[in-house]
């Protein structure tokens, strides 16, 4: 059991972070139901719905190496603190404005972009404060775990949040995930890391000194070009996948969040098995096949008439890619010095 799925939890820090970013994550997942099925009611535009998901994960692009830096160069703990308030400020506005009936299309994209630009700025110190609380040889375990968490929300999330819109409106989900983020605030208040030394130097030498890294680092280049090319073929799909459920499929706003349930429950349920195929294959061996099922399974998403066959492909698309992706992140974060790390995941 000292390497088993379960090893991180004997981190009393582990697991009190780990609950508070399952309500955190269930939150954001209700919140994505709300947005989305807000925006299909303001517009009919393909191009405009299909922008949602684009200003929550733009900003990753634009900012996650200045979060990066930033995770690198200040106290981790005092930064997440900071980045969880700003996403509380973002979905609290969002939630303000929505139920006073003054949302636009341009309003709830500049949100979602200032939520998405939180995100982006917390991802990385997130991901590198791991090791600061799990040993070395549970890192594989506590991503797969983490993994667990933000599937587990995107399964039950989104179904909760589709019926919660379709009987209070968009609003409630908004007003709860303003709030889902405060649990984390107040485990990060209580928790007392140890003082780590960080380095002293400004922001742009930082920039500089970590893409240089990754760029004469030979063994981050496969992961990272795996990365970007699991990312950037899937992403049509899931943008588009609010207009699917809409006018191919005719589902209303219950049936989407089973959609994404689906997903969520695929990824789930491939994120356990990570620690049982990393014992009987290589990580390379099993980013092959994941890379191979995830291309299969959105082919059969661009001709699925109907929500059953979409569910079937979500849920194998789910499982290919966390699969991936676990195993991706563990080669990142586990080869990389301490004092890169959060440049690195960026």
């Amino acid at each position: 059991m000292k390497q088993g799925l379960l090893s991180p939890f004997a981190s009393p820090v582990f697991r009190s972070l780990w609950l508070a970013s399952v309500a955190s994550n269930f939150g954001t997942m209700m919140q994505s139901v709300g947005v989305t099925w807000l925006m299909t009611s303001l517009t009919s535009s393909p191009p405009l719905i299909a922008m949602v998901p684009f200003a929550a994960l733009s900003p990753v692009l634009l900012f996650g190496l200045l979060g990066g830096v930033l995770a690198d160069t200040i106290d981790r703990r005092t930064w997440l603190i900071c980045s969880q308030l700003w996403m509380t400020a973002a979905a609290l506005a969002m939630g303000l404005i929505a139920s006073a009936h003054a949302a636009t299309p341009f309003s709830l994209l500049a949100l979602t972009f200032a939520l998405g630009t939180g995100n982006a700025l917390n991802i990385p110190a997130w991901q590198s404060l791991i090791q600061d609380i799990v040993p070395i040889e549970h890192v594989p375990a506590a991503v797969s775990l983490n993994s667990m968490s933000f599937n587990t929300a995107r399964m039950v999330g989104p179904v909760c949040g589709g019926i919660l819109v379709g009987l209070a409106g968009p609003p409630v989900v908004f007003f709860f995930n303003a709030a889902s983020f405060l649990g984390t605030v107040l485990v990060l208040i209580f928790w007392r890391p140890e003082k780590t030394q960080r380095q002293k130097h400004k922001i742009l030498s930082a920039f500089g000194s970590g893409i240089h890294y990754v760029l004469k680092a030979h063994h981050l280049r496969g992961p990272l070009a795996r990365v970007g090319m699991l990312c950037f073929f899937s992403s049509s799909a899931i943008a588009l996948l609010p207009i699917i459920a809409r006018d191919r499929m005719e589902l209303d706003a219950t049936g989407f969040g089973l959609l994404m349930g689906s997903l969520g429950f695929g990824a789930l349920v491939g994120g356990a098995a990570v620690p049982a195929f990393r014992r009987i294959l290589s990580p390379s061996a099993i980013v092959g096949w994941g890379t191979a099922l995830s291309a299969a399974a959105l082919a059969g998403l661009a001709v699925a008439p109907s929500l059953g066959i979409g569910i079937l492909a979500l849920l194998f698309y789910g499982f290919a890619w966390i699969s991936s992706m676990v195993n991706l992140n563990v080669s990142v974060q586990t080869s990389v010095p301490q004092k890169l790390r959060g440049r690195a995941m960026a």
